[in-house]
């Protein structure tokens, strides 16, 4: 589990234009934060992440996710504030 201010930078296959075909490419994930989120269901703690590519071919976006890495919200980018996507029901059992 990343804490904030940890990063961790591994291969990958990116998919994109022009035919998104998959090629080699590598990806970078940064913890920028941990807090409180509210869910349904209750309150649970999580880590808002920063997902790119290091060589800039693909956008950045952000995303906030609990202990199991399970994504409660995500950003269409690493600036935006209203997510654009909320989880709205989990279960673990």
């Amino acid at each position: 589990m990343l804490a904030p201010g940890a990063e961790h930078e591994f291969p990958s296959l990116i998919i994109g234009p022009p035919f998104f075909g998959a090629e080699p490419g590598r990806q970078r994930l940064v913890c920028t934060a941990a807090g409180m989120r509210p869910m349904p269901g209750g309150t649970v703690e999580a880590r808002r992440i920063e997902l790119s590519d290091p060589q800039g071919a693909v956008p950045a976006f952000a995303a906030w996710v609990d202990e199991h890495d399970v994504i409660l919200e995500s950003f269409e980018d690493a600036q935006s504030t209203e997510p654009w996507m909320r989880l709205v029901e989990y279960r673990r059992g």
